[in-house]
């Protein structure tokens, strides 16, 4: 397969009331770190498509889950993802797409590439990723539980939750 210029950002959810939301957070085999699902998108996919099947080969979760789309964006470095420059020397950065996951079942299926994982609230969820855009995504799917919308101050970064529609995603 065909890797393509964009990464996705997985954050699997379940709700444990309703006030309180967790999120499964992933330890790296190869680093000991933590984070939540990514990749790349590879031949002719969407991103909608390589966030699903992202979250099917790192932790067993269905296609057919409910997929929501995190206003939150970034760009990371190319040679930070595939560790050169894969799309030519003018590519220096992609964007990266977020989705939440709603997970019904609370056991998941992890790949080789991570050791564990666990359930964590909001704020270890925040404390445990090890990635800037990880922690803003985190406290965008903290506003899920709340049904907020929350621009943060000095960022001007909406992080809101809606659900996703085909046609949004290019």
């Amino acid at each position: 397969m065909s890797r393509v210029p964009f990464q996705v950002l997985v954050l699997p959810f379940r709700r444990c009331s309703r006030e309180r939301i967790e999120y499964a957070v992933f330890k790296k085999s190869d680093g000991g770190y933590w984070q939540f699902i990514a990749g790349g998108g590879e031949d002719d996919e969407t991103p909608l498509e390589a966030a699903r099947r992202e979250a099917l080969e790192e932790a067993g979760i269905l296609p057919d889950s409910r997929y929501l789309h995190l206003d939150s964006t970034s760009t990371v470095p190319v040679v930070g993802v595939t560790g050169e420059f894969t799309w030519g020397n003018n590519v220096f950065v992609i964007h990266e797409y977020t989705f939440g996951v709603e997970v019904v079942h609370s056991v998941l299926n992890l790949s080789k590439e991570h050791t564990e994982y666990k359930w964590v609230g909001y704020e270890r969820g925040y404390d445990d990723a090890q990635m800037g855009q990880q922690q803003e995504c985190t406290l965008g799917a903290k506003c899920t539980a709340y049904s907020a919308n929350l621009t943060r101050r000095g960022t001007g970064i909406s992080l809101r939750w809606h659900p996703v529609k085909s046609s949004e995603i290019s």
